[in-house]
């Protein structure tokens, strides 16, 4: 199978995600591989001695079949894990329920990524990503100014 190569394509969260959190969303331009997210979660304002985790996760496509959403092609009918809590999912996020669900089964990565967004928020960063990178601040500031990180808003 074919390696993937990501290209970014936006931003969500903070634009200095490094200092105050933010994420990065990328596609891969073979068109085999799920976009992807990396999000930086910086734990405190202490650049010395705390660490930076960055969490990377696939923005898996949804689909509303039947009053069901769910992240399975093959089986429309099984629910996403996360499916009982779209409901206070928006309501915590002050959007209506069909307008979330609008954005899980959307084809844009940008949309897809600020709907996944919202789960990771409710219920946290390690239900995307078990086993996060774990980097100093120096290296945090040195991966995520390299080039490939850089987009339009920079």
């Amino acid at each position: 199978m074919t390696q993937p190569e990501w290209k970014l394509v936006g931003r969500i969260g903070d634009c200095n995600p490094v200092d105050y959190g933010g994420g990065y969303v990328f596609v891969d331009t073979t068109g085999v591989y799920c976009p992807e997210v990396e999000w930086v979660d910086p734990v405190n304002p202490d650049k010395d001695e705390s660490p930076v985790y960055v969490y990377r996760f696939t923005l898996e496509n949804c689909f509303y079949t039947n009053g069901v959403l769910s992240d399975n092609e093959f089986h429309k009918d099984f629910p996403v894990w996360f499916a009982d809590s779209v409901a206070a999912l928006a309501e915590q996020f002050q959007e209506e329920e069909a307008w979330l669900i609008e954005k899980f089964c959307s084809d844009d990565p940008m949309e897809r990524a600020f709907a996944w967004q919202e789960v990771a928020m409710y219920w946290g960063w390690d239900e995307m990503d078990g086993y996060p990178l774990s980097m100093t601040y120096a290296e945090a500031e040195a991966r995520y100014s390299q080039e490939k990180y850089k987009t339009r808003q920079d």
